[in-house]
């Protein structure tokens, strides 16, 4: 069972998005606090929301394009409290181009603003990012070639001044696809792939304040993996899935581990019950579980010349055989096919153990989703399904453990992939991503906690 949590715990889960918390855990509207998800990472976000005319529960409603910055995929989106900033990111027009360029977007207002290009971080993809109350710190990702081209470093913004500033120089190795959560006083970075297709298995912890960096324990420290999730508790961060390997050979994981920066100590996640190993899925924390939900694996299938591709039967999604065979004589090769995952699970913190999720009305399988938490339900919408861009989703409760259709109205987004979500107060706001192109309008979903002035959560 999932309860809403109390103000004073959802001030210690303030990660990525939300507003100010006094000591005695009292909340401040006009100062913002702190996977992409880039992948996944957890963002918690505690907002009073004003009272003002809004769409019906559920229906999704489409902004103006105007002023929207250059659409892109693999980007990443904060909260303030007032305003999503999206930074970063690629655009795959003619060949890979990263950018460093972003924008604010405030939906009271209906206005997008430019952020500044004057000391902004190296161009970039893949890369994370964490709100901290007043900035937003991006570290690491790449820039076109994901096995030589890749970062260790990154800045600080601050939207109240339009500056960037630098973050220092710390222990970890460039590398892309790592995750990272926000304490309330530090951010950590933890795994990624690295230089020559290496998969980290260390993490460090960044001060702000201070500006400086801090290595975590390897003792007991997850083996190295790529695409997997990271949530904050309030405690403690919890690592799940991902991906190591060759790029052609994967091997995926469905173990994880708990590190609690207190102690600096990890402890490994319970086996039992835990989710099918799986890369590109999402992650979200409750205030008491972690909801681990979609994703993808990759099967292979050996294939001599003159011989058909091997049907999985696992697959829900699988590529066509390429038509055109090997010579004869030609040495195996292995056969690459998606396996888009429709099942999740829950991982009870206090008692270490794992629950199922219903399959009954759950989305199709997919990968590259969004999933954000609203306070006592979690949405789930877009992605892909094989090569197939997705326009739908559902919502979950893990109260009743029950899925139901999230809204299909003719305004929902277009479909896409690789795109962002934040919660703002009372919606939801998807912007970005791969579909008919690279998507640029922001996609309002209307929440159903009107403005009553009660405190919304999120998580994404």
């Amino acid at each position: 069972m999932t309860s809403r949590p109390s103000v004073e715990h959802l001030c210690a889960l303030a990660v990525v998005v939300g507003v100010g918390c006094t000591s005695s855990g009292a909340t401040s509207p006009e100062l913002p606090i702190a996977h992409n998800f880039e992948r996944s990472v957890s963002q918690v976000v505690t907002r009073s929301v004003p009272q003002r005319a809004q769409a019906p529960s559920g229906a999704w409603v489409q902004i103006d394009k105007e002023g929207a910055p250059r659409g892109r995929e693999d980007h990443t989106a904060v909260w303030t409290g007032s305003e999503m900033i999206v930074w970063g990111g690629e655009v795959r027009d003619e060949g890979i181009e990263p950018v460093n360029s972003g924008a604010r977007y405030n939906p009271q207002k209906g206005r997008w603003k430019a952020m500044t290009l004057r000391g902004a971080p190296d161009r970039r993809d893949d890369h994370v990012v964490v709100w901290t109350g007043s900035e937003m710190i991006v570290w690491g990702g790449n820039q076109i070639d994901e096995d030589s081209e890749l970062l260790a470093s990154g800045g600080r913004y601050d939207p109240r001044n339009d500056r960037w500033a630098p973050t220092a120089n710390g222990p970890l190795s460039p590398r892309d696809d790592p995750t990272a959560v926000w304490t309330g006083s530090e951010m950590i970075v933890w795994g990624g792939r690295g230089l020559g297709s290496t998969h980290e298995r260390s993490g460090a912890r960044y001060n702000p304040a201070s500006d400086t960096w801090k290595s975590v324990a390897l003792l007991g420290a997850p083996g190295g993996r790529e695409d997997h999730t990271a949530v904050w508790t309030g405690k403690e961060m919890l690592v799940l899935g991902g991906w190591s390997g060759r790029n052609k050979a994967r091997d995926h994981h469905r173990d994880g581990a708990r590190y609690d920066p207190s102690a600096d100590a990890w402890k490994s996640l319970a086996s039992d019950g835990a989710p099918e190993p799986r890369e590109d899925h999402t992650a979200v924390w409750t205030g008491t579980e972690m909801i681990v939900w979609g994703g993808v694996v990759h099967k292979y299938a050996a294939r001599r010349a003159g011989s058909r591709r091997k049907v999985l039967a696992l697959a829900e999604v699988a590529e066509a055989a390429e038509p055109d065979a090997p010579p004869k004589g030609a040495p195996s090769k292995p056969r690459d096919t998606l396996v888009q995952l429709a099942t999740g699970g829950r991982y009870d913190l206090a008692t270490d153990s794992w629950e199922p999720m219903s399959l009954v009305g759950a989305p199709a399988p997919r990968e590259d989703h969004i999933a954000v938490w609203l306070g006592d339900e979690l949405l789930v919408w877009g992605g892909r399904n094989g090569k197939q861009q997705l326009a739908d989703g559902a919502i979950y409760n893990p109260s009743t453990d029950t899925w139901r259709p999230a809204s299909t109205a003719s305004m929902q987004p277009t479909p896409r992939w690789n795109h962002t979500a934040v919660v703002a107060g009372d919606q939801v706001l998807v912007w970005g991503g791969f579909g008919n192109g690279y998507e640029t309008a922001v996609s309002r979903y209307q929440l159903a906690s009107a403005a009553s002035g009660t405190p919304e959560i999120a998580t994404r």
